[in-house]
């Protein structure tokens, strides 16, 4: 047989299922700043209070941002109050209910006949998480937790730069006139 690059590949990787998160890594619209936080989620090696515990780095527990509950993953970008509004507020603004539950695999399954559509929301939750993790580690370092309305239009600020960046003024009616909407201050 002749070589190719694919069998290649394969010898030396082995034919493995694709990963439940590679459409986040394949959204090469998303900030790289932005997809290396979801990259290291996806992996399981973000540092939160759990993990950080569960390595005898730390005693603390409670989320630093709400100090409700247990900071996890899931807690810090689903469960948590602080969270939930800045996932709402950013809902309110791009006309799209985000789940207050997983956010992340909700994306993954997220089904929209635009694929721009879908790649923008793909923008604006890695923005948020981002954004959140700073909030997060602001708090862990200072002990103070940043104003809501700072944190969301910082994230809609950079979703616009990006969406200017990127999106292509060949994209449908529909997608051009949402676009719009959200560069005018969203579509409440």
């Amino acid at each position: 047989t002749l070589y190719t690059l694919k069998l290649g590949y394969s010898w030396i990787y082995g034919d493995s299922e694709p990963k439940e998160w590679w459409p986040w890594m394949n959204n090469k619209w998303i900030l790289p700043k932005h997809l290396f936080i979801i990259w290291i989620i996806a992996h399981k090696r973000l540092l939160t209070q759990s993990r950080l515990q569960h390595l005898n780095m730390t005693t603390q527990e409670n989320c630093n941002i709400c100090d409700d509950g247990l900071e996890t993953v899931n807690h810090l970008f689903a469960s948590c109050r602080y969270s939930r509004g800045i996932f709402a507020k950013l809902g309110d603004w791009c006309g799209i209910k985000f789940p207050e539950e997983d956010c992340i695999n909700w994306w993954l399954h997220y089904r929209e006949r635009s694929a721009t559509k879908k790649k923008i929301v793909g923008i604006i939750l890695a923005a948020g998480i981002y954004n959140l993790w700073n909030v997060r580690n602001l708090a862990k370092i200072e002990l103070a937790v940043k104003n809501q309305n700072f944190v969301i239009r910082s994230i809609i600020n950079d979703v616009i730069r990006r969406i200017d960046h990127i999106v292509t003024k060949t994209e449908c009616p529909n997608t051009r006139d949402w676009i719009e909407r959200l560069k005018m201050g969203g579509t409440d």
